[in-house]
């Protein structure tokens, strides 16, 4: 079944980004990943965030906000762990295939 995260908004891509199995479905991560990045970028220009700030900083601001579902500290830090740890994955597999489309 092919997803399209054209329409997503930067919360959802968020979402499908904390969601999506790259180890199962790494095409959908590098599409996922790549327009993620590319809202967050459109976002910093149109002054919507700070320049400065990633999807993960943005996590970490939201630590003192009410929880609806109150997550645990370590909850969050192992999420956002794992979104790192997803995220040089898949800049890895980016890497790989420009270098295969490029021989």
């Amino acid at each position: 079944m092919e997803i399209n995260y054209l329409n997503y908004s930067l919360q959802e891509l968020r979402e499908a980004w904390i969601a999506v199995d790259d180890y199962t479905y790494p095409e959908r991560a590098i599409e996922v990943y790549k327009l993620l990045k590319n809202l967050e970028m459109k976002a910093s220009e149109e002054n919507y965030c700070d320049t400065s700030s990633t999807w993960v900083v943005s996590m970490l601001r939201n630590f003192n906000k009410p929880k609806i579902f109150d997550p645990a500290f370590s909850d969050v830090l192992l999420e956002e762990s794992s979104a790192m740890m997803k995220e040089k994955r898949v800049i890895k597999l980016i890497a790989e295939r420009e270098n295969i489309d490029h021989m």
